[in-house]
């Protein structure tokens, strides 16, 4: 919960800890998901630093066809940057670069939606393709 660290992962003689987003909807759950915009979390629900304060080295997004692994300094550097923390919406809908909170269920978390094609553009961001075929 406070560390946020999932998995840790091998590779050759690298090793590196993740903290894994599954895939999420959009503001219209009807439409299923979305791979386009994703969801960053400034405060959990209790208040404490959320899971953009991750203690693990990625922050991993998963999409239908890959993972997109985002360092977490890189994500959270840029994320203060490009959020105004300062505009609080009513509506999760309108959480585009400015945050909402579920504080009319008690919560106390702090949220945002950004595009997915920032995280991309972060210059130790990679991507790895999931294995559809289950052949292999």
């Amino acid at each position: 919960m406070y560390d946020h660290i999932d998995l840790i992962l091998t590779k050759g003689d690298k090793k590196f800890t993740v903290d894994v987003k599954a895939r999420r909807t959009g503001t219209d759950k009807s439409k299923g998901f979305d791979d386009l915009w994703t969801v960053v979390e400034f405060k959990n629900t209790m208040g404490d630093s959320g899971w953009l304060y991750s203690k693990s080295d990625y922050i991993v997004f998963e999409r239908k066809e890959d993972f997109v692994f985002a360092d977490t300094t890189q994500l959270r550097n840029m994320c203060e940057d490009i959020v105004d923390v300062t505009k609080r919406v009513a509506s999760f809908r309108n959480a585009n670069y400015k945050v909402w909170g579920r504080s009319y269920q008690g919560k106390k978390d702090l949220i945002s939606r950004i595009e997915m094609c920032k995280i991309i553009e972060l210059d130790k961001t990679f991507i790895w393709l999931k294995n559809l075929d289950k052949n292999v």
